[in-house]
């Protein structure tokens, strides 16, 4: 569902797109506040100044130069991206989704799911795809891949499909206590795709600081808003969440999760297919491959 405000650029998104043009004072303001967001904004200028090591005035200039006209509307901008990140279904069920005017029409869906996948595309970053797909493509490494309550299939479809492609490839399993071992053996060896998407998960979250702290590589799939992993990720690629019905749709990060598998196989190429070609003889999982081999 889409709410007031939501069609503003999120404010973390801001940050990390200004970091590369910032001046070495901006750069060090933006990765306190990355590293601790929201948090770190919501303080007074002059403590988030202290912070990072810099004066109050470079604060302000630097909150300026994101697009804000000061830091109080720089606050209340964080302050209105955490009432969204934490909005439940039972919210969501106002507005337009109150009235029953034709939310739950075909054509609606139809129409606010194609230009959500759309809109999502057109504000993905493509150099952070391009990061996502070059670490996934190396085989050295290790891929490890999980989710949420929601998400979790995605997370479950992305694992079956890379493993098909190249080795070292698994989806972190359910329960707290399997997660916890499994966290053990995550280091600078293994990529960790994480999913996770507003009311975000707090086992989710621990599970991928946990991994990054021991030194893995983290590609965040999630929200508009950002789960908090952001500050973790190597790579965050956010997507829309807006839908028809009074729960965040994920068919845009569906369409982000295909997008990564097809680059992937044109990144891998024969090796892909190869393995693929593998797997298949060993245990067939297409139709008629059982008729084809015998041919």
């Amino acid at each position: 569902m889409k709410l007031e405000g939501e069609d503003e650029t999120p404010v973390a998104r801001r940050i990390s797109e200004a970091l590369s043009a910032s001046t070495p004072s901006g750069r060090r303001i933006a990765r306190e506040l990355l590293n601790d967001y929201p948090r770190a904004g919501l303080e007074s200028a002059a403590r988030l100044a202290g912070r990072a090591g810099v004066s109050a005035p470079s604060v302000i200039r630097f909150v300026s130069s994101l697009g804000y006209a000061g830091y109080p509307e720089f606050q209340d901008r964080l302050r209105s991206e955490l009432a969204h990140r934490h909005v439940s279904a039972l919210e969501q069920f106002g507005g337009s989704h109150s009235t029953g005017q034709g939310s739950g029409s075909l054509r609606d869906a139809g129409r606010v799911l194609s230009r959500s996948v759309q809109d999502g595309f057109d504000v993905l970053p493509v150099g952070a795809f391009e990061d996502a797909v070059a670490l996934l493509a190396r085989t050295d490494r290790k891929v490890s891949v999980i989710g949420g309550r929601f998400s979790g299939f995605l997370a479950g479809y992305l694992a079956v499909h890379l493993g098909l492609m190249r080795p070292g490839v698994d989806a972190v399993p359910d329960g707290s206590l399997s997660r916890a071992a499994r966290v053990l053996d995550l280091g600078a060896a293994d990529v960790l795709v994480v999913f996770d998407f507003r009311r975000y998960e707090e086992e989710t979250v621990n599970f991928g600081r946990r991994a990054a702290k021991q030194g893995a590589t983290l590609i965040l799939i999630t929200d508009q808003w950002l789960s908090p992993l952001a500050s973790d990720a190597a790579v965050t690629l956010p997507c829309p969440v807006e839908s028809t019905v009074p729960f965040d749709s994920l068919t845009p990060a569906m369409a982000v999760t295909e997008a990564l598998i097809a680059a992937l196989a044109a990144a891998l190429g024969t090796a892909a297919r190869d393995r693929l070609a593998a797997a298949e003889e060993a245990y067939p999982i297409s139709p008629g491959a059982e008729e084809n081999r015998a041919i």
